[in-house]
């Protein structure tokens, strides 16, 4: 078990799950240095390496009933680079994203989500107006990527393009803060819930030291290059394609994991780029 804490500002709810946010205030652990090893976990010929956070992009779509704020989302984060402080270890030191070929891998978190969104508990969704609410449900898996060769479409579908991918955890909704928000179109969304990580014999192999932690994704940035926002009479549909932020290792509370789906989740408004 593993705990995954996401926080993603300008998100409608975060992309998740993205593989998809916390809000504003939270507070949570220190940063833990963890242990990575792709090859333990048959991902890379890359060795071990030690990192405390690590930098991803978001991909999602999230469509939004008018009537209700009921919403669905799903997407895919993927992620970029590790990091040690503030420091970005090379791709030749960690595999990620290192070209394609047996040195190197990638890693994804696809998702899926339902929840509901309003100008309060019991109000209604005002497209383009200040909504808040949270998570339904939320299901999600730990993708890894042999070789480095699988893409993500502008609308989150995550497409295997070689050796077939190694699923390292999965999860869903563990309790504790759920929170969705939503300013203003295109605003700034945000999402804050937690989720339980369910790490796999593989995951654990990946996942080396310690044997128990988490991931805080903090510090999204969204832009409305990255976001398109679309509507009718009856559905408000917000796409993110690209969308960055910053997930930080953190020593796990409670073998729960909170992820800032909420780069997908309600969807938001994160930065939006290609694949």
């Amino acid at each position: 078990m593993g705990t995954l804490t996401s926080h993603a500002k300008g998100f409608l709810l975060a992309a998740a799950v993205g593989m998809s946010a916390l809000a504003a205030g939270s507070a949570w652990a220190a940063p833990a240095l963890v242990t990575l090893n792709p090859s333990a976990a048959g991902l890379s010929t890359q060795g071990a390496f030690q990192a405390d956070n690590y930098g991803l992009l978001d991909f999602a779509v999230v469509n939004i009933t008018n009537a209700t704020g009921n919403f669905t989302e799903t997407g895919t984060l993927q992620l970029q680079a590790f990091l040690n402080g503030s420091t970005t270890l090379a791709s030749a030191t960690t595999g990620l994203r290192n070209g394609t070929g047996a040195a190197s891998y990638g890693l994804y978190i696809t998702f899926s989500a339902t929840g509901h969104v309003g100008t309060s508990p019991a109000g209604p969704f005002v497209p383009g107006g200040i909504n808040t609410g949270s998570f339904s449900s939320i299901s999600y898996t730990l993708l890894g990527d042999p070789g480095n060769t699988d893409t993500v479409s502008a609308t989150g579908v995550l497409t295997n393009n070689g050796t077939a991918d190694i699923v390292l955890a999965t999860g869903g909704l563990g309790g504790g803060v759920n929170v969705v928000s939503v300013i203003g179109s295109p605003g700034t969304p945000s999402a804050d819930v937690l989720l339980s990580l369910i790490k796999t014999a593989i995951g654990n192999s990946f996942f080396a030291l310690p044997a128990n932690l988490a991931f805080q994704e903090t510090a999204f940035t969204n832009t409305t290059s990255v976001v398109t926002i679309t509507g009718t009479a009856t559905t408000t549909t917000i796409g993110i394609n690209g969308g960055g932020g910053n997930g930080t290792f953190v020593p796990e509370p409670a073998s729960l994991l909170l992820l800032g789906v909420g780069t997908a989740a309600l969807g938001v408004l994160s930065r939006r780029r290609k694949a």
